[in-house]
């Protein structure tokens, strides 16, 4: 089943986002069908979703910042070399400037401020890494295969403010890959992953070409990534070793 629209206001409500004066949640998909109950408040501690999290200006906004970054930083040439061979087909590069104090007035102060307002959203974390791009390429061909993050490279949330095509992402149990929930990441949204979810799940995003109901990758309603996809990536500092 998909979650329906009463489950999705119950849900996000328990991690402490209420949806009054927040938009209609209809286009809002989550399906746990493959999730056992047992799991659910693992889940419901480790999973944020915000849809229209940021405005259709902003969403514009931070497109431009976006592609200029990677234009400058990496050039127009989509890469499959990712360290540890999980990304296919996209550009990446980290934007330290956006982690400096506003304003600076440089052109970067209304990124910072969307940034910042992401990062309110998890108080509990206060030693944020500087914020970094990642650029799925247009076409279909470009994916995140299932991971788990290095633990040696990462702390206890990543989160992301999704641009432009829309993505179906996969979130595995490790152990028993059978047991996975996924959800649409609408463009605007913001997703985090933290805590148990974030080692206990690997995370994917599948290929971005038309499925049939029986892929894992397929979600009722959802639209196909088709298009470029580009997100903006926030992580803790893993802790220092003792």
């Amino acid at each position: 089943m998909i979650i329906n629209r009463r489950l999705l206001s119950i849900y996000i409500k328990g991690r402490g986002y209420s949806t009054i004066g927040n938009p209609p949640l209809d286009n809002l998909l989550i399906d746990f069908t493959h999730l056992p109950a047992s799991l659910l408040n693992l889940v419901r501690a480790g999973f944020t979703l915000i849809p229209d999290f940021i405005s259709e200006e902003e969403h514009q906004e931070l497109i431009k910042q976006c592609n200029s970054k990677l234009r400058r930083l990496v050039g127009k040439d989509y890469s499959n070399r990712h360290f540890d061979g999980v990304i296919h087909q996209y550009r990446e590069c980290s934007v330290s400037s956006w982690s400096l104090p506003t304003p600076q007035n440089d052109g970067h102060d209304e990124t910072r401020g969307i940034l910042a307002r992401a990062r309110h959203h998890f108080p509990h974390i206060t030693n944020w890494d500087i914020p970094h791009v990642l650029d799925l390429k247009a076409g279909g061909e470009s994916y995140i295969r299932a991971h788990v993050d290095n633990i040696q490279a990462s702390g206890k949330i990543v989160a992301g403010i999704c641009l432009m095509s829309p993505a179906t992402v996969i979130f595995r149990h490790k152990d028993n890959p059978e047991q996975f929930f996924k959800c649409l990441l609408n463009p605007r949204c913001l997703y985090a992953q933290e805590g148990d979810l974030r080692y206990l799940f690997t995370h994917e995003i599948p290929e971005g070409k038309i499925v049939d109901k029986t892929d894992d990758s397929y979600l009722e309603g959802a639209p196909q990534r088709l298009g470029q996809r580009i997100s903006i990536m926030l992580r803790d500092r893993p802790p220092s070793p003792l």
